[in-house]
């Protein structure tokens, strides 16, 4: 299959090379091919996205709407079946917390209840109350970094994915439940008692490692649904600004291919004359032109006039009654347009949710672990 695949994106890549004269014939035998090999099945979005970048046309892993379909439909990149949202991100996946949590949340507070008993039998040994100086808070304070240290490996795992030690998803869920786990333990290690200004420092910060990590975890387990509820036309985001850029493409060749030359006359330098006859073609270029390019464009901001759905929908609306019958489906495919783009706002702005509070999460993270590693050095020695 490798060889299959090879000289598939080999042939693509002549096409490439030769002109846009052989490339209209490829996209239907690279079907072909790929669907009687059962490939596609596992491999469509890797090898989709490298044939899109060879057209030049590098906009997947996205869902496209309508006007952008077809677009690579006429521009002959059609290959593949069109990819929606329910059948790209199925609702089950966005969920962290799923029953495949079931045994470790079950076996955290197992082990939660069995260390607290454990506490309870040792503080009633010690007539000064528990401290993290005894052998009984060592082992708790030792048992604890151990929970927070295997939590800390998965931004480890992350960066070197070629570790064949569990899958990401397992260590994702020991993130979530070792860490969480590491709670009580670094509580019974310390007494419930403050320390000095290094031990308040030290649970400070871990006090809102722990409660940031918390939040993301709902964020995570929200937002998804969010997204893809609120923003069906998603792109991956670093690649927003080459989904905006393929938007706009689409627009204006379609919007070329309806209004013919007319659709360049809002760019002319030479006024039109007031006696012109008026043009429903002249209409959609100097709308597109004047309001909805600027709009389209990937740096474009949400004070857009356009941004405001109430707003845009009117103007379409005049928009639409003013043009013949003929061209009210291109104004129709305008809408769809300022949808989509309306929608990568949402995406984006959901996205920096979405991460935001990483920010907080691991530096803070690396500074509990130093602060870990001094307080140790500071037991031992002092």
């Amino acid at each position: 299959m490798n060889e299959t695949l090879a000289s598939l994106t080999a042939t693509l890549w002549g096409a490439r090379c030769s002109g846009d004269s052989q490339l209209q014939s490829v996209p239907q035998s690279v079907a072909a091919k790929l669907h009687n090999s059962g490939h596609v099945r596992h491999k469509r979005e890797h090898f989709t996205q490298n044939y899109l970048h060879l057209r030049g046309c590098c906009m997947l892993p996205r869902i496209t709407s309508k006007i952008t379909q077809n677009y690579l439909h006429l521009r002959g990149c059609c290959m593949l079946p069109r990819i929606t949202s329910k059948s790209w991100i199925r609702p089950e996946a966005l969920v962290i917390l799923d029953r495949s949590h079931y045994y470790w949340a079950l076996t955290t507070l197992a082990m939660t209840l069995v260390s607290t008993a454990l506490f309870w039998v040792y503080t009633q040994s010690v007539p000064n109350g528990p401290s993290g100086g005894t052998w009984q808070g060592m082992l708790f304070g030792v048992a604890g970094t151990a929970c927070m240290t295997y939590a800390g490996l998965l931004a480890g795992r992350k960066t070197v994915p070629k570790w064949r030690v569990g899958s990401a998803q397992t260590w994702l869920r020991g993130h979530i439940w070792v860490g969480l786990l590491s709670v009580p333990l670094i509580l019974f290690h310390c007494g419930f008692r403050w320390g000095g200004l290094l031990e308040q420092l030290l649970l400070a910060t871990f006090a809102i490692v722990i409660l940031s990590g918390v939040f993301g975890l709902a964020l995570q387990q929200v937002l998804p649904r969010l997204m893809s509820t609120n923003a069906p036309a998603q792109a991956v985001a670093p690649q927003v600004h080459v989904a905006c850029k393929k938007l706009r493409q689409s627009v204006e060749f379609r919007l070329q291919k309806v209004c013919g030359a007319k659709f360049l006359e809002p760019l002319s330098p030479v006024p039109i004359a007031e006696n012109t006859d008026y043009s429903p073609e002249r209409e959609l270029a100097f709308f597109y032109w004047q309001q909805l390019a600027s709009y389209l464009d990937q740096d474009a901001t949400q004070q857009h006039d356009l941004a405001n759905p109430t707003l845009a929908a009117a103007r379409l609306s005049r928009l639409k009654d003013s043009v013949t019958e003929p061209l009210r489906p291109v104004v129709e495919e305008l809408q769809l347009a300022c949808d989509e783009r309306r929608q990568l706002f949402s995406q984006t702005t959901i996205h920096g949710w979405l991460h935001g509070w990483l920010c907080i999460h691991v530096p803070l993270s690396v500074t509990l672990l130093v602060l870990g590693v001094l307080h140790v050095i500071m037991s031992v020695y002092y």
